[in-house]
């Protein structure tokens, strides 16, 4: 199936953003703690996973660019209208999920008043926040290969 080169940039953000999700959960259960680990590791590690992320993604998009005939042809309405969806999908995914990560914190900290039992609040926000912004970036790539694939905007 032939795709054009805008699509197959969504695919390779879409594969850039599950690896590094997939690599921190992966790291994130192995290590002793998990959740509760040092964040004086996991601060390296996610800067870490960012930097490789962004070079991947860098990468690929070159190697996208050299390999595609079409390239050089301009973003049309139907690409702009996708782009806008699937901003507009991320948009709203990372609005919601940041009131989620907010009402955790209160509600983590509510629950060590009651019970003396926390996680430690810089250690869920850290986590939590990462994993919106990486669940956002996925959810923009899904909508727009979605509507690339059905041809609807």
């Amino acid at each position: 199936m032939k795709t054009s080169y805008q699509e197959r940039n969504n695919w390779i953000e879409l594969l850039v953003a599950a690896w590094a999700v997939g690599y921190y959960l992966i790291t994130l259960s192995s290590v002793e703690g998990g959740f509760y680990a040092e964040l004086s590791y996991f601060l390296p590690f996610i800067v870490k996973v960012v930097v490789v992320s962004i070079v991947m993604g860098i990468v690929l998009a070159i190697l996208n660019h050299v390999l595609s005939e079409d390239a050089k042809d301009a973003k049309d309405e139907m690409d702009k209208a996708i782009d806008l969806q699937g901003f507009r999908n991320a948009y709203w995914v990372m609005s919601i999920s940041l009131m989620g990560v907010i009402f955790l914190a209160l509600f983590n900290e509510r629950k060590a008043e009651l019970s003396g039992v926390q996680i430690e609040t810089t250690n869920l926000l850290v986590h939590a926040l990462f994993i919106v912004a990486s669940l956002s970036g996925l959810v923009q790539s899904v909508t727009q290969i979605v509507y690339y694939r059905r041809g609807l905007v």
